[in-house]
């Protein structure tokens, strides 16, 4: 180990000031939030340079040619809305991060607004080494375990697994427990 009293106190802080490694961010597509991860982009890069890529085509395949240079020099790969990447492609998150030894951060809801696993939540819970559940709360102060939708204002448990903010419809996302989950958008019924 060296002794940092030999080492100037500017060349110190120089060497606080190294830009990071690479990074790979993977976000699903425009129609979720992909300026969340393009703001993040453009901090790293503002502060260090050209050191981020977004790749943002669902169908990707990262382990095909087109895509490797780009995670070959990343030292993190974070994804956003993970829960719409294909069960594949978390495999070939999962084979990147342990073949390369490479981090990846994956971020993204666990179900959708009828209570049931994304494909790849589903894929990613089976796969992840270490799992973190961030909780929110529900209207009354509960941890929520739904992500409940609204369109136009009344709860709605059907309809297209994968629904965004259109210009006829009003649609929102309210997260709720349990209870109000069953009283809210089941009516009290089982469906």
């Amino acid at each position: 180990m060296k002794n940092n009293r030999n080492i100037s106190r500017k060349d110190r802080l120089k060497s606080k000031r190294l830009a990071p490694a690479n990074y790979l961010i993977v976000c699903e597509g425009k129609q979720t939030e992909p300026n969340y991860f393009n703001g993040l982009k453009k901090k790293i890069n503002e502060k260090y340079g050209s050191k981020v890529d977004v790749l943002i085509p669902k169908s990707a395949n990262l382990l095909s040619k087109k895509y490797m240079h780009k995670y070959m020099y990343a030292e993190f790969i974070l994804v956003d809305e993970a829960q719409f990447l294909s069960r594949e492609q978390i495999n070939q998150l999962w084979f990147i991060a342990h073949k390369y030894n490479i981090s990846v951060v994956c971020y993204g809801l666990k179900s959708n607004f009828k209570g049931d696993l994304f494909e790849g939540s589903k894929q990613l819970f089976a796969r992840s080494d270490e799992k973190h559940e961030l909780t929110v709360n529900c209207v009354c102060g509960s941890p929520a375990m739904f992500n409940a939708r609204r369109v136009n204002g009344k709860y709605s448990s059907s309809g297209k697994e994968v629904v965004i903010d259109g210009a006829d419809e009003e649609i929102e996302y309210i997260p709720l427990c349990a209870d109000h989950y069953l009283e809210f958008v089941m009516n009290g019924k089982y469906k």
